[in-house]
């Protein structure tokens, strides 16, 4: 997905809207690593809130909890809906039955689940203002389906490139995503002229339309696009560029290496790279080709373990060859390109991590809790408190001046001691901005962003832990996620579900 303007409120807003949920949305570019729910049954109210429902949550929370069933479009075709035919259960498909059902019968059997059919119950996951949402959000596939309406797309794929030739024929692809997750897509030819349109699409807020093609070997993506029953027709560019190969363009512009958790043997690691392209063209590597886009590259972190990423992950925007993350985005010129690793490592009192660049690297630096964990041989840059959230980091970096390290070269970090106390654990992966790269005030405001969203949410119950529990039982039973992690943090929630227990809430 590359709804790259739009990431500092489409993240804040999948950062509150998702919390644990029965598998990966399906079919996306941004995929999500969630949690199975338990089904464990809990009184809800039966009355529909107030001041109504909010269809936009609605579809965050259909695509984070629903669609790897039900699919994107609500048609019974997600993509854990072949095991579960397997079994000889059924997936619902919500277009068919939205004519019959009842707010309030699709509100309870979303609280309750569905047992016979493997479908789980939500009660202790969601709020009661969640559960209408969603009801009435997946009551409307029923009434206008996600990939049908009143709405056109008029696009004009430009080059950008002083005095390049104009570009026609081009296969432009048009990605309609809901939340997380991609719903449906669309392929269509641009004229001599460059220009090509996409008509019979949905108005709805909850929808997003970004287009994409291929030229001179690399992917381009237009801004993203809403269509809305008042405004049901846009006009947009789709900006391409000629391409260079010549990696003496690109550079480095800073690197940072976060610890943002502290667990038993464990550490939470950001990394954060800013890339610069420095030319009039989009870079792309030189081994790329046909069907195989590639651009810069990322050494693997030896023994990472839960790998993600901020926005599109592997296959998606990045590819694993050996011990590289190829990135298969082109680097568009005079600009910046942030890719954002969130990953785990052993931690048993020192660490010593080697990070080769595959850049020019300007300015790096290292940011830990303000606690006993110190980054040896870096200077001490002092404790950062956070304004309004007393969350202290601490900076380190090297000595000034100090020299450019040069692709291939690899930066050295050596932590060591244990910390008093750990740093705020579990930063949302897709609440981190592109702003985080910034240094020093951008990291705070980033800080501050994802801790304030994190502050909005309910205080864990007996009920929610035990579900959460329950949860990554399933999970490992069912092979979504390794021993070791589910030891780790089954250890954490139960030190959770005691000290909740012990306070009677």
């Amino acid at each position: 997905m590359r709804i790259e303007l739009l990431r500092p409120l489409v993240i804040a807003l999948a950062a509150c809207a998702a919390l644990s949920a029965c598998s990966s949305a399906g079919g996306g570019r941004y995929p999500i690593n969630l949690d199975v729910p338990a089904v464990i049954a809990t009184p809800f109210p039966d009355n529909p809130p107030p001041h109504g429902f909010d269809l936009d949550s609605g579809a965050q929370v259909f695509m984070a909890r629903c669609a790897s069933c039900h699919g994107p479009l609500g048609l019974g075709n997600g993509a854990a809906s072949v095991a579960i035919r397997g079994q000889g259960k059924q997936v619902a498909n919500l277009v068919e039955k939205a004519a019959a059902a009842t707010p309030e019968g699709w509100y309870g059997l979303i609280g309750k689940g569905n047992l016979e059919n493997l479908m789980p119950g939500f009660g202790a996951l969601l709020t009661a203002q969640e559960r209408w949402d969603v009801t009435q959000y997946a009551l409307s596939l029923g009434r206008q389906p996600l990939d049908a309406g009143d709405g056109a797309l008029a696009l004009r794929v430009a080059n950008q490139t002083p005095g390049a030739p104009a570009a026609a024929g081009l296969t432009v692809t048009l990605h309609a995503y809901v939340g997380p997750g991609e719903a449906f897509s669309r392929t269509a030819l641009s004229d001599g002229q460059g220009n090509v349109a996409f008509r019979g699409l949905a108005t709805r807020e909850s929808i997003f339309y970004q287009a994409e093609t291929t030229w001179r070997g690399a992917r381009f993506f237009s801004a993203p696009q809403q269509l809305t029953q008042t405004a049901q027709i846009a006009l947009a560019q789709l900006p391409i560029f000629e391409v260079t190969t010549d990696p003496a363009v690109i550079s480095l512009a800073g690197y940072q290496f976060v610890v943002d958790g502290i667990d038993e043997g464990t550490i939470s690691v950001i990394e954060a790279y800013a890339f610069q392209n420095s030319g009039d063209r989009a870079y792309i590597a030189a081994d790329a080709g046909p069907g195989s886009p590639r651009s810069v590259s990322i050494a693997y972190p030896t023994g990472a373990l839960n790998l993600r990423f901020e926005g599109a992950g592997i296959g998606e925007r990045f590819v694993r060859e050996g011990e590289l993350l190829r990135d298969m985005d082109a680097i568009l010129p005079g600009s910046r390109a942030e890719i954002i690793l969130f990953y785990d490592l052993p931690y048993r009192g020192s660490a010593r991590v080697e990070r080769k660049m595959s850049a020019p690297l300007q300015r790096w630096e290292v940011i830990l809790p303000d606690s006993e964990l110190k980054a040896v041989g870096l200077q001490d840059l002092g404790a950062q408190t956070i304004p309004g959230l007393q969350t202290p980091m601490r900076r380190f970096a090297p000595a000034a001046p100090s020299p450019v390290i040069r692709a291939g070269q690899s930066v050295t970090i050596e932590l060591a001691g244990q910390p008093r106390a750990a740093a705020p654990a579990g930063l949302d992966a897709r609440a981190i901005g592109v702003g985080f790269i910034l240094f020093a005030v951008a990291m705070a405001a980033a800080y501050v962003l994802v801790l304030r969203a994190r502050a909005n949410v309910p205080a864990p119950t007996r009920q929610t832990l035990l579900a959460r529990i329950a949860a990554l039982d399933i999970a490992l039973e069912t092979g979504k996620i390794s021993r070791d992690e589910h030891a780790r943090r089954r250890a954490r929630l139960k030190r959770e579900l005691v000290a909740v227990w012990g306070g009677g809430s």
